[in-house]
């Protein structure tokens, strides 16, 4: 399933959007001529969530900006905020760990000063990072706490309350509890199509797809995955198209439809290169290698299978820049302790200086008075 962010109340973005020039030029003019540095974390945040789906990197800058700012001012909610946005970040770029660490971080703030609007969000992207790490068991934990949480606000939220139907249907689908995943993801479904949100329903259509290919009804999972696939070249999600086109192509091939399945796998394999979705370059890749493979094209089995792995060297190499995200991430944290470090050290100096002035003209005013007593 695709991944699905939540962010907090303030800067709510569904997943699928995407950074228009004009949008971002204005956060950024609104970022220069913010007059507090309050406004200007808020500001920066809003753009990094623009950014993020993008340009992750960039984002994650911002963020840190943020954060930096967040934490001179004591401004705690800006200081979750900051979390927020590079939590989304790392995650995107596949650094769970961080991730995890980042919406930690958030959730923890959001409690010390009770804000409950901001809470079920947190919990959420903790979810998404567990299922990301493949630990379905946590990420269904925090996924059900914050679906409780929701419900029982005084914020009518029903998109987000879909969206968290879906996440809990992925996570029970996951873990093979088929029945629970079908019926909160036709929850999803339907509070998508009262919404009238084709991408809700997109995600969901897609979703049962899944459910019913596990639950082996070939039939009904066609039905589902086709509807999905629909629905996302009606809005131009790229990143679906390539998931329902595979689910499609692994239904077809287990019908023995050979020719069927390697068009849409090829069709997968084709927008994955197209859009730098190297996951799907290797899986869509791999698929219409041994495709071909059944049809006795070994030619053309050898060169797909070469593009699957050129695919899943890029992914390998991602590992590893994540250690310098790792070892950058770690040097921006020191700078901004060491910076609260030096401003607490000269806020103690000052207290000090005063203390002494206060000290000295006391002792001076007593000496004064003895004198003149004499």
């Amino acid at each position: 399933m695709k991944g699905i962010y939540f962010l907090p109340l303030l800067f709510v973005l569904n997943a699928h959007s995407e950074a228009q020039t004009p949008v971002l030029d204005s956060i950024r003019q609104l970022v220069q001529s913010a007059t507090t540095d309050t406004g200007k974390v808020i500001q920066l945040q809003a753009l990094s969530f623009r950014l993020v789906y993008t340009n992750p990197d960039s984002a994650l800058q911002l963020s840190q900006q943020g954060l930096a700012l967040s934490r001179k001012q004591g401004y705690l909610k800006g200081e979750a905020y900051s979390y927020s946005g590079m939590g989304v970040a790392f995650g995107i770029v596949g650094n769970n760990a961080r991730a995890l660490e980042c919406h930690l971080n958030v959730l923890k703030i959001f409690e010390k000063i009770k804000f409950e609007a901001g809470i079920p969000s947190a919990l959420s992207n903790i979810g998404g990072v567990y299922a990301a790490m493949g630990d379905y068991r946590q990420a269904l934990t925090y996924r059900l706490k914050a679906k409780e949480m929701l419900e029982k606000s005084n914020i009518s939220d029903k998109t987000n309350i879909a969206q968290q139907y879906i996440s809990i249907g992925d996570s029970y689908e996951k873990l093979n509890q088929l029945d629970s995943a079908r019926i909160y993801t036709q929850h999803a479904y339907e509070l998508g199509q009262q919404l009238h949100d084709d991408y809700l329903v997109s995600f969901s259509l897609n979703n049962l797809g899944n459910i019913y290919a596990k639950m082996q009804q070939p039939g009904l999972a066609m039905e589902y995955y086709k509807l999905s696939l629909d629905l996302y070249r009606k809005v131009l999600d790229a990143e679906g198209i390539c998931d329902a086109s595979m689910g499609i192509a692994n239904v077809y091939l287990q019908a023995g439809k050979i020719d069927s399945a390697l068009q849409y796998a090829s069709e997968s394999l084709a927008i994955a290169n197209r859009e730098g979705f190297t996951k799907y370059t290797m899986d869509a890749g791999k698929l219409v290698a041994s495709l071909y493979a059944k049809k006795g094209s070994n030619d053309s089995a050898y060169y797909y299978l070469t593009v699957s792995m050129a695919a899943k060297e890029v992914l390998s190499n991602k590992e590893n820049q994540k250690e310098v995200q790792n070892m950058l991430f770690n040097e921006t944290i020191r700078q901004i302790d060491l910076s609260e470090a030096k401003v607490k050290a000269e806020e103690e100096r000052n207290y000090y200086l005063q203390l002494f002035g206060v000290a000295a003209f006391i002792i001076t005013f007593i000496l004064f008075v003895l004198v003149i007593g004499r």
